[in-house]
Parts: structure tokens; C-alpha cells; sequence
């Protein structure tokens, strides 16, 4: 769902996909693949990643939590006992910590430390893995094979609408996780022989 999201916001915004795909052609060249240990050199890609998980969170509701003893949060006493649902998507668009947030906007990831893991600094997050001692086990492996894929996806490949549009509808549907409504068709076309792919 996160590579759909991505691969939206990519098709409707040319000028970050170009700017991603000189990203790519810089590090990789054009003769072979991605590969993992190009990853940690392509930091617009990874941008690319946390804008999407920002805009469009596969649940926009984190896992519920419940407080193990009773403490004070806010000036609000929350006994023990207290199931917890954080509004992830909420923290994500708020307009008092994020400029322009109804946009996507890769570049304001740049200069962030993609594994920090100081609570002040949450805005470098993605918030989707959750935070902390509780959070997603599996965030290296996912979002390895997320680089890994979209970094391809885009290097390998240019991409049209077959509608001949420029925008792709970006609606949601309402549910558990927040997929879009209409799936995107788009038309690949292969920039390298089938022999180097093979390789």
C-alpha cells in the first residue's frame, strides 16, 4: 500500500520524481540495479518514503496502549489502566509542527536523522512503525524492501498515466487502513535491454 501511495504522489509530481531519479542515476549509473548497499546513499529516496508514510499512513491509528501506573500527562491524570489510541495521522498533518502539510514535500525529511530516536525529535519518525520499546519489529525489514522496490520501480522504468492525465486521484477509502480508491494505470516503459536485467 505505502509503494502505491508513493508511486501517486511520484506520477503527480513530476519534478520530484525527475529529482529523484537523478538521485538514483548519480549513485547507481544506469548499467545495473539498485541494490541494498546503494541505499544508505540515496537519502532523497528515503525522504521520498517518510513524506508518503506522512501523508498517507497504511493506519492512521497507532495499536492501543495501556498505561502500567498511573501518572500525569498534559496537566491530565491518567489512572492505571488507561487504554491509549494515538491519532498518528493527526500528529502528522498537524499544522503547528509541519508547513504546508496537506502537501508532499520530501525535502523537509533531508536533513533529518532517519534512525533518531529522541522523542523531541518525532517529526523524524515514521510514525506508522511506532516508537520506543513498543515499536514495529519489523521497520528494517520493511522499509528495506520499500527503498529497495521504489528505487527500482523508478530507475528501471518511465512512467505515464494511461489516462493521459498529469494527476492521479489521490481520494481514500474509509477503513481500518487507508488504501485509495481507484487503483493507478500507468504504462512502464523499460530504459535499459532485457539483458542488463538478467544479469
Amino acid at each position: 500500500m505505502t509503494l502505491d501511495w508513493a508511486m501517486a504522489e511520484l506520477l503527480s509530481n513530476k519534478y520530484i520524481l525527475r529529482k529523484l531519479k537523478q538521485e538514483i542515476n548519480h549513485v547507481v549509473g544506469e548499467e545495473r540495479l539498485v541494490t541494498t548497499t546503494d541505499l544508505p546513499n540515496l537519502p532523497y529516496c528515503k525522504a521520498v518514503i517518510k513524506e508518503t508514510f506522512r501523508r498517507h499512513m497504511p493506519a492512521p491509528l497507532l495499536l492501543p496502549r495501556i498505561s502500567t501506573k498511573s501518572c500525569k500527562l498534559g496537566g491530565y491524570h491518567i489512572p492505571q489502566g488507561t487504554r491509549v489510541f494515538v491519532n498518528a495521522w493527526a500528529i502528522a498533518n498537524d499544522p503547528q509542527v509541519w508547513t504546508k502539510p496537506d502537501e508532499f514535500i520530501p525535502e523537509r525529511f533531508c536533513d533529518m536523522n532517519f534512525n533518531e530516536t529522541k522523542f523531541d525529535l518525532y517529526k523524524s519518525h515514521i510514525l506508522s512503525f511506532g516508537m520506543g520499546r513498543r515499536a514495529c519489529p519489523g521497520k528494517p525489514l520493511g522499509l528495506l524492501i520499500i527503498e529497495l522496490t521504489l528505487s527500482n520501480l523508478v530507475h528501471r522504468f518511465d512512467w505515464t498515466l494511461s489516462s493521459g492525465s498529469h494527476t492521479v486521484d489521490m481520494s481514500e477509502k474509509f477503513g481500518a487502513v487507508a488504501s485509495r480508491t481507484q487503483p493507478i494505470i500507468a504504462i512502464p516503459t523499460l530504459k535499459i535491454p532485457h539483458s542488463i536485467l538478467l544479469d
